[in-house]
């Protein structure tokens, strides 16, 4: 039985605040946690293993688009291996990717681009579309949406404690303008100063327009520095432990 084995490092979407309406760039860091996903043809298709129920979910209207637009696709058999905490978002995009690559052979920039817009239609914010081009990218990358990416030259990974989920709702308020071109502005702040190996004061700013857009509680940085960052189910909490490079 042919099996397709793929391991690959954990990316998270370190510095964006998703803005209704808005597109702002996605700083996306590699961390030290890993997924070991295999994808082989099955009697039935099933996706199982370190998966949540709401990204098996994902995934499986995923290949019910993926379907519609290619045509018919044999059952598959999905198996995912964590080790560490694995944000939901960037198992979603690991996954469907490695089910690309078993249906399709080696991702390339139009693949990528085709599961983006499947992940548009299925209504996925920014976050997990710049998660989908990490194949294609270094440990730490910006991308945009209709800009595409540019990497770091660092290969830079963070040591990072997930943390609880909160629910995100969302309050316009205003001065809306001004608030999508600063948190586009302290992203970008952000991953020049990840490239330089530093944890990135101007989180301090991104969190604040978490709070300010979504309500999320606001914490101590001197406690320990952190992000807000999207999640499929919310807005997750990560303790920032260390900024490094990868050897």
């Amino acid at each position: 039985m042919c099996v397709v084995r793929r391991e690959v490092r954990e990316r998270i979407p370190i510095a964006y605040v998703p803005i209704p309406g808005r597109s702002n760039p996605v700083a996306i860091v590699s961390t030290y946690n890993s997924l070991i996903i295999d994808v082989s043809l099955g009697e039935h298709s099933v996706v199982g293993g370190s998966i949540s129920e709401a990204v098996a979910n994902m995934v499986g209207a995923f290949l019910r688009r993926l379907e519609r637009v290619v045509g018919e696709i044999p059952p598959l058999e999905i198996s995912v291996f964590a080790s560490g905490s694995i944000i939901d978002s960037f198992t979603y995009a690991a996954v469907t990717n490695a089910v690309l690559e078993f249906l399709g052979g080696k991702l390339d920039s139009d693949m990528i681009r085709a599961a983006q817009e499947i992940d548009k239609f299925l209504g996925c914010d920014h976050s997990i579309l710049a998660l989908r081009e990490f194949p294609l990218r270094g440990s730490l990358y910006i991308w945009r949406d209709g800009e595409g990416g540019v990497d770091s030259e660092a290969p830079v990974v963070v040591d990072v404690n997930e943390d609880e989920v909160v629910e995100m709702v969302y309050n316009p308020p205003p001065y809306l303008d001004m608030i999508t071109h600063l948190a586009g502005v302290a992203t970008i702040d952000s991953f020049k100063l990840l490239s330089e190996g530093k944890v990135p004061n101007t989180l301090k700013v991104l969190n604040a327009l978490w709070h300010a857009l979504y309500g999320i509680p606001l914490r101590s940085w001197k406690v320990m520095p952190y992000a807000a960052i999207k999640d499929v189910d919310g807005a997750r909490f990560l303790e920032i432990k260390e900024v490094g490079f990868l050897r």
